[in-house]
C-alpha cells in the first residue's frame, strides 16, 4: 500500500512571567475529514437509450468483476432474468439467463452455481410434472452445465474444491408418495449418486465437506440431533448422535461468538409491551440475557409470550451490537453481555460493520458511524434496492459496492487528514513561569 509522507508544522511560543502562581490546562480538539467519491457505477444501454433495469448485487470479485442479477423491462420491452459479470472498466464480460430468483451460490472451485425452476406447486400436487434445473455458471465464460429434474425442486447444500455439486432434491410426488434425497453431481454435470435420506420428518442443516471427501451434515427435529456422515461414493452412511443445534431461523437477527442476538416486542400483560433485545446461546438454546430498551402499549392486548420479532440486528467485529427500535423510532448500541453503550433519536437501515463502526443507510445517503454512533462520513447514493435481497460489499481498501435503482454504484472513502491542537500549558521553574503554546498540523496515512 502506499503510504502517505507525514508532514508537520510546529510553531512554540514562549512567554516568560515572574511570581504568577502555577496552573496546567489541556485542551484538545481535532477533526477528522474525509472525501467519498464515486469511483465505479454501471447502468444499462439499449437501442432506445436506458433500460428499465434492475441490479441486485451479489459478488465483487478480487479483479473488480461485479456479479448481479439482472432483471427489468428491456428496450425490446421483453422481461429479462439474467445474471451478468460486469468488468471492472464497466462493459459486459458475459449474461447467463435464468428463471431464478436472485439467488448465487459461490462454489470452493470458484464458479457460481444456481438453481431456476417452474412455478413449482405444492407437494400434493401430483397433476404433473414440475422441472427444475441446477446450472453451472463458469467465472469467466459464463453458462456451463444445466441438470436438470422434471419433478421437485433443488436445493444447494454445498460445493467442495473440485466442483462437486451437492443438492437436496424434494419430490413433489413419487411411486409411494413424496421421497427426499440428496444427489451429488459431478463437475461437469452428470449424477454421481443419490441416496434417500435415512431420517424422514428431519430437517438438514450445516453441510461441510469432511478432509475424506465425505458430506457431513446435521439432522435433527424438535427431540433428536444427529450428525449424518455420507460416504463419498454415497454407497454408506452413519448417523452419530449430537448436541442439538440451537438457531431462531425464522427470525431475522444476527450471530456472533455462539450468541444469537434479536430484537423483540413482548406482551407482558394485555396492557403492556416490553421491547428487548435477547441473546441466546446456540449450544444450549438457553437465554443468555435480555436488555429492555423501552415499554410500549399492548394495542391488540395479545397474550403475554406471543412476541415477535420487530428489527434487525447487526453485530461488528468487536462484538457491539447494533439495533433499531423502530416502535420507539430510536437506534442502539449494546456490548456482547447486553449493557447499552448509546441510544439517538432516528430510525435508519442497518447495514455492516465498517471500519471499527457501521454502514447505515439513511435518508438515501450511505452513512458510516464510529463506534460512538457518531457520523464519518455520508455519500448521497440515491434509492437503494431491497437490502434483503440484494448484498453492500465492502472492499479491503474500504471501496463501497451498492446496488440503487439507477444500477450499481462504488464509492470509496479517502482519508484526508487530520488537524488537531494540543494545549497551553504552564510550567513553573525557579519562580518562573514558561508558557508554551504548541499549534501542529498533521497529516497522516490512515484506513479508510
Amino acid at each position: 500500500m502506499k503510504e502517505k509522507r507525514i508532514f508537520d508544522i510546529v510553531i512554540v511560543v514562549a512567554l516568560v512571567l515572574a511570581q504568577v502562581s502555577a496552573s496546567v490546562t489541556i485542551l484538545a480538539w481535532q477533526d477528522e475529514d474525509y472525501s467519498v467519491e464515486t469511483k465505479w457505477s454501471h447502468t444499462t444501454k439499449g437501442l432506445w437509450g436506458e433500460e428499465n433495469l434492475v441490479y441486485w448485487l451479489r459478488y465483487v470479485e478480487s479483479d473488480g468483476t461485479v456479479i448481479a442479477f439482472e432483471n427489468g423491462v428491456t428496450s425490446w420491452n421483453d422481461t429479462r432474468n439474467s445474471y451478468v459479470a460486469i468488468e471492472s472498466d464497466g462493459s459486459l464480460k458475459w449474461r447467463s439467463h435464468t428463471n431464478a430468483k436472485p439467488g448465487l451460490t459461490l462454489g470452493a472451485n470458484g464458479d457460481y452455481y444456481l438453481v431456476d425452476w417452474q412455478e413449482l406447486a405444492y407437494r400434493n400436487d401430483t397433476s404433473g410434472a414440475r422441472w427444475c434445473n441446477l446450472t453451472a455458471i463458469d467465472r469467466d465464460s459464463g453458462y456451463k452445465w444445466s441438470y436438470l429434474v422434471d419433478n421437485g425442486s433443488l436445493g444447494i447444500l454445498t460445493i467442495d474444491q473440485q466442483g462437486t455439486v451437492y443438492v437436496q432434491h424434494y419430490q413433489f410426488y413419487a411411486s409411494m408418495g413424496p421421497s427426499d434425497e440428496i444427489m451429488a453431481i459431478s463437475p461437469d454435470g452428470q449424477l454421481l449418486w443419490r441416496m434417500a435420506y435415512p431420517c424422514p420428518n428431519m430437517t438438514y442443516i450445516s453441510p461441510s465437506i469432511e478432509a475424506d471427501g465425505s458430506l457431513r451434515l446435521v439432522a435433527q427435529n424438535e427431540t433428536l440431533s444427529y450428525d449424518l456422515i455420507v460416504e463419498k461414493d454415497g454407497m454408506g452412511y452413519r448417523l452419530e448422535e449430537r448436541d442439538r443445534y440451537h438457531k431462531h431461523h425464522w427470525m431475522y437477527g444476527s450471530e456472533w461468538d455462539g450468541t444469537w442476538f434479536e430484537v423483540r416486542e413482548e406482551p407482558i400483560n394485555y396492557d403492556v409491551c416490553e421491547v428487548s433485545v435477547y441473546a441466546f446461546d446456540l449450544t444450549t438454546g438457553e437465554m443468555a440475557w435480555k436488555t429492555l430498551l423501552h415499554e410500549t402499549a399492548n394495542e391488540e392486548h395479545n397474550q403475554p409470550n406471543s412476541g415477535y420479532m420487530i428489527s434487525s440486528t447487526l453485530v461488528d467485529g468487536s462484538g457491539t451490537i447494533y439495533c433499531g427500535d423502530m416502535v420507539g423510532e430510536k437506534d442502539y448500541a449494546l456490548d456482547a453481555n447486553g449493557n447499552i453503550l448509546w441510544s439517538k433519536d432516528g430510525w435508519v437501515t442497518y447495514i455492516t460493520g465498517y471500519r471499527s463502526g457501521v454502514l447505515i443507510f439513511n435518508d438515501q445517503k450511505l452513512i458510516r458511524w464510529d463506534g460512538n454512533g457518531e457520523m464519518v462520513w455520508s455519500k448521497d447514493v440515491g434509492e437503494p434496492v431491497d437490502l434483503f435481497v440484494s448484498r453492500v460489499i465492502t472492499l479491503e481498501d474500504g471501496t463501497v459496492y451498492i446496488s440503487t435503482t439507477d444500477g450499481i454504484v462504488a464509492v470509496q472513502p479517502q482519508y484526508d487528514g487530520q488537524s488537531y491542537l494540543l494545549a497551553l500549558h504552564w510550567v513553573l521553574a525557579l519562580d518562573i513561569v514558561f508558557l508554551t503554546m504548541i499549534a501542529a498540523m498533521a497529516w497522516r496515512k490512515v484506513k479508510n
